[in-house]
C-alpha cells in the first residue's frame, strides 16, 4: 500500500494487546471522532472559518454562500462566534506513527494519545486538533513523506453568527444541545469523582472495596461513553468502564451471595454548580384502544376431545446442589491483580477539575509571560508560562481552547489600570479543550 502505512500494520496485533491490558472496554463499537447533535445550516455569504473565535485567528478557509456546516453552538465567552464543525475542505494532517490501517483502509486509528494534527505536512504547521487513542479519523487518500492527509471529525473551527443562516428553530435546537450537554458534563464530573473515591478505597482495601456499588458506577461511565459531547471522553469512559469489569462482577456475586447492599457514597460536590439539568421526557400518551369490532354470532362446535397420550416414563432429575456462596477471601483473591486506571494529574486550581479557557497574547504586566487565559466570561483569568523542558509550545495554541495543568500562584498585578488578583500557572501540560 502506501509508503509509510505498511509500517503502521505492524503495530496492529500490539495495540490490540495494549488496548486490553489498559482496560478498553472489548464490548463497545470503535467511536469515530464525530460528536452528536450538531444543527446543519448553510452560510449566508462568503464565510471565513477560523481557527479560533478572533479576527486575529488564522483562517482555515473560506465557504461560498450556501455552503452547509455543522453548528454545535456560541463559542464560550466570545459573544457573536460560534463552534462548527472542521471543515472538509479544510487541511488537516497527521504523522504516519500515531496511527495505524484499520480493515478498512478509509480510516485510521490513533494509538497515541494526544496526538498533533497539523495544517500542513510539517512539524511547525499551524495545529488544528489533537486525538485521543483508539479514535477513528478518514484517510483522504494523500501521503506526502511520512505525514497523511486526514479529515478529522470532532475537530473544531469558528464563524461569526452574521454568516450563518440560523433560524430560530435552529437556535433554539442548539440551546437544547447546550442543555443536554451541561447536564452530561456534570454527569461525568460525578462519575469521575466516584471512580476516584473507589479507586482510591481498592487501593487500600480491597476487602471493603467489595461493598461499594461497581456497578451503579460502571453504569454512570456506560452513560458517560454514549452520551457525552467529546470523543476524548467517551473513549476515556469505556477505559475506565474496562479497567473495574473484574471488580464489578466480583463485588456484584460477593454482596448478592451475602445478602448485602452496597455501602452509600458520600456526598460528592461539584467545584461550580451547574444548574442545567436534563430534560424531562414526554409523558407517554395512552395509545387509543381500537373500535370493538362486534363478532358475528356463529354456533361454537364443541372440540372434540384428545386423547390422552401417556408420558413418556422419565429417570427422576438429579437434585441441583446449590452453589456455595462466595466468601470475602475468594472474592478479594478474584480482584487481587486488577490495576485501575489512574485519572489525570491533580488540577491546577483547588476544588476545580481543570483550569479552562481561550489563549490569547496580552502585554506583559510584570510576571515573565505574555500568554493570558481568558475566562467564559471574557477577563483574563490567568497568565501562563511552561515548566523548563516542556514539549508545548504555547503560540500553537494562539486563540484555542484548552486545559491546563500544572501548579499556579496566586499575584495582583496591573490590567487596564486596575489592580488585581489572577493566577500565574506554571504549566506542566496543555491540551485543547474540545
Amino acid at each position: 500500500m502506501l509508503k509509510g502505512l505498511a509500517m503502521i500494520r505492524l503495530g496492529l496485533l500490539l495495540s490490540v494487546l495494549l488496548g486490553s491490558l489498559i482496560g478498553w472496554y472489548g464490548g463497545s463499537s470503535p467511536l469515530h471522532g464525530s460528536e452528536p447533535g450538531g444543527v446543519t445550516v448553510t452560510t449566508s455569504g462568503r464565510a471565513n472559518v477560523r481557527y479560533g473565535p478572533s479576527l486575529e485567528a488564522r483562517v482555515i478557509t473560506t465557504l461560498d454562500a450556501g455552503a452547509e456546516v455543522q453548528v454545535f453552538g456560541p463559542a464560550e465567552g466570545r459573544e457573536g462566534w460560534y463552534t462548527i464543525g472542521f471543515p472538509r475542505a479544510g487541511h488537516a494532517w497527521v504523522h504516519d506513527s500515531v496511527v495505524q490501517v484499520t480493515d478498512d483502509e478509509r480510516w485510521l486509528r490513533v494509538t497515541r494519545d494526544g496526538a498533533n494534527v497539523r495544517s500542513d505536512s510539517r512539524i511547525s504547521a499551524d495545529l488544528v486538533t489533537q486525538l485521543s487513542y483508539g479514535e477513528l479519523v478518514e484517510y483522504k487518500g494523500r501521503q506526502v513523506g511520512n505525514w497523511l492527509a486526514i479529515h478529522p471529525p470532532g475537530a473544531r473551527a469558528y464563524v461569526f453568527r452574521s454568516v450563518l443562516n440560523l433560524s430560530p428553530e435552529a437556535a433554539q435546537a442548539l440551546e437544547q444541545r447546550s442543555l443536554l450537554n451541561d447536564a452530561n458534563q456534570r454527569r461525568w464530573q460525578l462519575a469521575r469523582l466516584r471512580y476516584e473515591h473507589y479507586r482510591q478505597i481498592f487501593t487500600t482495601d480491597q476487602a471493603r472495596s467489595l461493598r461499594l456499588d461497581w456497578a451503579g458506577l460502571n453504569g454512570e461511565l456506560a452513560a458517560v461513553a454514549t452520551d457525552h459531547p467529546t470523543v476524548r471522553t467517551r473513549l476515556l469512559a469505556q477505559r475506565l468502564q474496562g479497567s473495574i469489569k473484574p471488580v464489578v462482577s466480583a463485588s456484584s456475586r460477593y454482596q448478592r451471595d451475602h445478602g448485602l447492599r452496597p455501602l452509600p457514597d458520600p456526598e460528592f460536590r461539584l467545584p461550580q454548580p451547574v444548574v442545567a439539568q436534563l430534560p424531562a421526557a414526554p409523558p407517554r400518551q395512552p395509545e387509543a384502544a381500537p373500535p370493538h369490532q362486534p363478532e358475528a354470532a356463529a354456533t361454537r362446535q364443541p372440540e372434540a376431545a384428545a386423547p390422552r397420550q401417556p408420558e413418556p416414563s422419565q429417570a427422576p432429575e438429579a437434585e441441583r446442589r446449590p452453589e456455595a456462596p462466595v466468601s470475602e477471601a475468594e472474592a478479594v483473591a478474584v480482584i487481587a491483580d486488577t490495576r485501575l486506571e489512574e485519572m489525570e494529574a491533580a488540577p491546577v486550581v483547588a476544588g476545580a477539575p481543570q483550569l479552562i479557557g481561550w489563549i490569547e497574547q496580552r502585554d506583559d504586566p510584570g510576571v515573565g509571560s505574555s500568554f493570558a487565559l481568558i475566562d467564559g466570561q471574557g477577563e483574563v483569568a490567568a497568565f501562563i508560562k511552561p515548566v523548563p523542558g516542556s514539549d508545548f509550545r504555547l503560540s500553537d495554541f494562539f486563540w484555542r481552547r484548552v486545559e491546563l495543568r500544572g501548579s499556579s500562584t496566586p499575584t495582583t498585578v496591573t490590567i487596564g489600570g486596575t489592580r488585581r488578583e489572577i493566577l500565574v500557572v506554571e504549566a506542566t501540560s496543555v491540551r485543547l479543550a474540545d
